[in-house]
């Protein structure tokens, strides 16, 4: 059986063509070297090198076989820098799961910064409504969600990203289009475009809440999407008007005015869920730069 070591000793002696050069470059004496060439030949079954006490010199199977034998070390150094570096997180692949707004305003500069860092990871971005998050990452079909809190399943984590707070987006015709800021209250009579509940309770039920509390009226949409995008869609063509996370202001569209809200607290938070049981080195660095807030500018 051939060794690897073997082939290193091969190609090092085709460099040097002296065994005591090639020896001195192995940190070996001259006869371990000698005798594992020899090994390497009977196994073969072929004269590697021609040699006499003046020189050495390779052999037509010798150059034949040099060929293949870079090749093979080559790749088998390359491997062992991939293995090294996967150990470490450093190469390899990361499933993300991501839901509108989220890919508006965080997502990238979070990808950006985590790609900085790690240049030979690859990643693989899916947009997904936040249940089918949940059930993505709990089938192991993604390895992070990025969604809005409190995640409340068996089984996983999260790490907050960031707190946003409300704004109400309005048609460009809206007698409050001319404003730059409202206030819940003023928002009492409108016909209101939101996600239903069973899309995000938690989500729902906050903003319900400080319609209740701050603006004193019950938050009841008229009009139920699923995306942020359709919501601002319906705004423009004058259906009514939407309360959003800040980041939505992203989305510059004709026919929609962004209005921040004067007495709206950071309600809104956007949060990275993983498997607890998830030990991925690549995981484990891309929630450490959530956790340096190295992207948050």
């Amino acid at each position: 059986m051939i060794e690897f070591r073997q082939l290193r000793y091969f190609a090092i002696l085709a460099e040097e063509l002296h065994f005591s050069r090639a020896a001195r470059r192995l940190n070996l004496s001259q006869p371990p070297l000698t005798q594992q060439i020899q090994n390497l030949e009977r196994v073969l079954g072929v004269k590697l090198f021609l040699r006499n006490t003046r020189s050495v010199q390779l052999t037509e199977p010798g150059r034949a076989f040099l060929e293949r034998v870079r090749v093979i070390i080559d790749e088998t150094e390359r491997a062992v820098a991939i293995a090294k570096a996967s150990a470490k997180g450093e190469e390899g692949h990361l499933v993300i799961g991501h839901a509108a707004p989220a890919d508006l305003q965080m997502v990238p500069h979070l990808i950006s910064r985590f790609s900085a860092q790690f240049p030979n990871v690859r990643l693989t971005l899916h947009s997904l409504r936040g249940a089918e998050l949940l059930r993505a990452l709990q089938a192991e079909t993604i390895q992070v969600a990025l969604l809005r809190a409190p995640v409340q399943t068996p089984r996983l984590a999260s790490l907050t990203l960031t707190h946003e707070r409300l704004v109400a987006v309005v048609p460009s015709r809206h007698p409050l289009a001319n404003e730059t800021k409202t206030s819940f209250a003023r928002l009492a009579s409108e016909s209101i475009i939101f996600f239903p509940r069973s899309l995000a309770p938690t989500y729902f039920d906050t903003v319900a809440r400080l319609c209740s509390e701050l603006g004193g009226f019950v938050f009841a949409p008229k009009q139920e999407v699923e995306t942020s995008q359709t919501a601002i869609a319906l705004v423009a063509a004058n259906m009514g008007i939407s309360l959003q996370p800040t980041s939505i202001k992203v989305l510059r569209r004709e026919g929609v005015e962004y209005l921040d809200l004067i007495d709206c607290p950071r309600c809104v938070e956007l949060a990275a869920a993983f498997r607890e049981d998830d030990a991925s080195p690549i995981l484990r660095n891309f929630l450490g730069v959530i956790e340096t807030r190295d992207f948050d500018d």
